[in-house]
C-alpha cells in the first residue's frame, strides 16, 4: 500500500534574490499490509492442507501426489496474491512487493506447518519433511508466483 504524503522543507541560508524559501515536496511512503499478508498466509495454508488431505485417498502415488500438490500450490497461491493480497493496491515495484509478500507467506506457512505436520501428521520424517521435493518447490513457488501476480495488477 503507499501513501503520498506531503513535507515542508525549508531551505536554509541567504538567497541573494530574496527572502528564504520553503519547497514543498512530495515523498511516497510504502509499507506492506502484514495484516493482509499473514491473513493471506493462513488462508492459502488452509486451502493447501484441505486439497491434500482430500487428494490423499484419491492419489496414493507420492510422486502424482507432490505434482498435483505443486500445481495446486502455484494456482492458489497467484489467486490469493492477486485477488486478494495485491487487490485495490497500486504496484510500484512488482518484483519487489511480490517477492516480499512471497517471503512472508512462507514465513506464515513454515510457522504453521511446525506444530501442524513435523510434530503432528508427518511425525514420522520429522524435520525432514521439509526436504520432500514437493514441499520445497512449493516453498519456490509460493515466493516467486506473487511477483507474477504483482505484475498483473501494475
Amino acid at each position: 500500500m503507499v501513501e503520498q504524503v506531503a513535507l515542508n522543507h525549508k531551505v536554509v541560508g541567504s538567497n541573494p534574490s530574496g527572502p528564504i524559501t520553503f519547497k514543498t515536496t512530495k515523498i511516497q511512503i510504502h509499507f506492506m499490509n502484514i495484516k493482509k499478508a499473514i491473513i493471506s498466509g493462513v488462508i492459502l495454508y488452509a486451502l493447501i492442507f484441505l486439497l491434500a488431505s482430500a487428494l490423499l485417498f484419491v492419489v496414493p502415488n507420492e510422486s502424482v501426489f507432490g505434482s498435483i500438490i505443486v500445481v495446486i500450490v502455484a494456482i492458489l497461491t497467484y489467486l490469493i496474491a492477486k485477488n486478494y493480497y495485491f487487490k485495490g493496491m497500486k504496484i510500484s515495484n512488482p518484483i519487489k512487493e511480490g517477492l516480499i509478500l512471497g517471503i512472508i507467506l512462507v514465513i506464515i506457512i513454515i510457522i504453521i506447518e511446525i506444530p501442524v505436520m513435523v510434530y503432528g501428521f508427518a511425525v514420522e520424517q520429522g524435520w525432514n519433511y521439509f526436504t520432500t521435493w514437493h514441499i520445497l518447490l512449493g516453498y519456490i513457488l509460493t515466493v516467486v508466483v506473487p511477483i507474477f501476480a504483482a505484475y498483473k495488477k501494475k
